[in-house]
């Protein structure tokens, strides 16, 4: 966990010190819905309370990258789904995530107002997502912890309500790397025997955000009509 917080403060730093339109930082609450062996498919009653905090690097009015880092939990539970298997396993479980990503964000109209001219043609934005990421989560089956790289994509929608605040709201997908966020990994010989799939796990996140932006600061251009008042 330290050596993530570590990657986490580097995009941190990296952020403050690039060169950038402005910077956002801001915050995000929602829900957070596993799919694996113990959910086939995506359903409302796994949801679990999760939450991010997050970095907006303003790169240009159409690219965004955000770092940020997201914690919660996750669960599943075979009596919630009508099949032969899960009654015959009839198992559950509850495992708690922790997740620090580096996202690019596409949007598709210029929503954002420019810090030289604090205007902008639109107020709104929908946007696409896609980036990497590495997740921290129990290993049910001991005491551990386990590891594993992820890919989150989705999409969402901006909201520029005054010069500084933004909302969105945003859902987004994880592939993960691994078949053991519910104690059920197939590479498990004490649970391999009551696994009956042998697909990586996903999660997905439905969250409402709020951030607040910091204009860089621009030296005026040069201009020839421009003249010192002492002159």
């Amino acid at each position: 966990m330290k050596n993530l917080f570590v990657v986490f403060l580097f995009l941190v730093v990296f952020v403050q010190f690039g060169v950038a339109q402005s910077l956002e930082f801001g915050g995000s609450i929602g829900a957070l819905i596993y799919k694996g062996d113990l959910a086939p498919r995506i359903d409302p009653r796994n949801a679990g309370l999760g939450g991010m905090f997050f970095f907006r690097h303003n790169v240009s009015p159409i690219v965004d990258l955000r770092y940020q880092i997201q914690a919660g939990q996750i669960s599943g539970k075979d009596s919630r789904f009508n099949s032969a298997q899960a009654a015959i396993r009839n198992a559950s479980f509850k495992n708690t995530i922790l997740e620090l990503d580096a996202i690019m964000e596409y949007n598709f109209l210029n929503y954002r107002e420019t810090p030289k001219t604090f205007k902008r043609s639109e107020k709104w934005s929908p946007y696409l997502a896609l980036g990497l990421g590495v997740m921290l989560f129990n290993r049910l089956s001991d005491d551990g912890g386990i590891v594993t790289p992820t890919i989150p994509m989705g999409f969402g929608v901006k909201w520029a309500t005054s010069k500084q605040w933004n909302l969105g709201a945003e859902f987004m997908a994880r592939k993960t790397f691994t078949d053991a966020l519910d104690g059920f990994a197939t590479n498990d010989k004490l649970t391999v025997q009551r696994t009956f799939t042998n697909d990586q796990d996903w999660f997905t996140f439905f969250g409402i955000m709020a951030s607040y932006t910091i204009y860089g600061v621009h030296c005026p251009e040069n201009n020839s009509g421009y003249s010192h008042p002492s002159h």
